[in-house]
């Protein structure tokens, strides 16, 4: 399955659910950096392989945070795809979080994956 396909299936039970933006953490349920197969859905729904970073998509857009360490993979890997690159770290960059979060809308909603999820 083709990086547009699964965004368009993924936007379609976003629609189904209300959602405004999925975000995608790419972990598992242990905070793991390297995480087995079944948890890599960064991977699998950007095409990104690098070990950490983070993707939103909306129902029009759709991005991948990472860091410096994987600033040019990141580009190459996402290239030719409807995925946009963001450099967390990069002045003027704001986090996937900040970046949800603004500015704010009412009733704008998020879904997220609560076994992918950890807190700082």
């Amino acid at each position: 399955m083709q990086i547009e396909e699964k965004l368009s299936n993924l936007r379609k039970e976003m629609k189904k659910r209300g959602l405004d933006a999925y975000l995608i953490t790419g972990s598992d349920p242990h905070g793991s950096e390297y995480v087995p197969p079944r948890w890599r859905t960064r991977q699998w729904i950007s095409g990104f392989t690098g070990s950490a970073g983070t993707v939103v998509v909306t129902l029009k857009e759709a991005f991948l945070w990472v860091d410096s360490r994987y600033y040019i993979q990141g580009a190459q890997e996402i290239e030719g795809s409807p995925f946009k690159l963001k450099k967390l770290g990069f002045p003027g960059e704001l986090t996937p979080v900040e970046w949800l979060a603004a500015p704010p809308q009412k009733g704008f909603k998020v879904g997220v994956d609560h076994e992918s999820l950890t807190l700082e």
